[in-house]
């Protein structure tokens, strides 16, 4: 709707509703990248985890073959000692 003023001049009374409108996609763009971000933050953390996790049970097995694997460590205490063999 175009209206002419005293002045001659055409003025627009659309200018104040495309700001608005403007305004109003800028906040739900703010908004929708807001909850996008949080959809992403959220998401790898859970992926974050879950490779931490993947990564803690493969090396716990690693752990475990390798304990299972190593020499037999304790305390001993000698009986008798053998004539001809070495003193330690």
């Amino acid at each position: 709707m175009i209206l002419i003023e005293h002045t001659g001049r055409a003025t627009s009374w659309s200018g104040w509703l495309r700001a608005a409108l403007l305004t109003v996609a800028g906040i739900a763009i703010l908004v929708l990248a807001f909850f996008f971000l949080a959809i992403a933050v959220v998401t790898g953390a859970v992926l974050a985890s879950a490779i931490g996790l993947r990564w803690w049970w493969l090396t716990r097995r690693l752990r475990q073959r390798a304990q299972q694997n190593s020499p037999l460590e304790g305390e001993y205490q000698v009986i008798e000692r053998r004539r001809g063999w070495p003193d330690q």
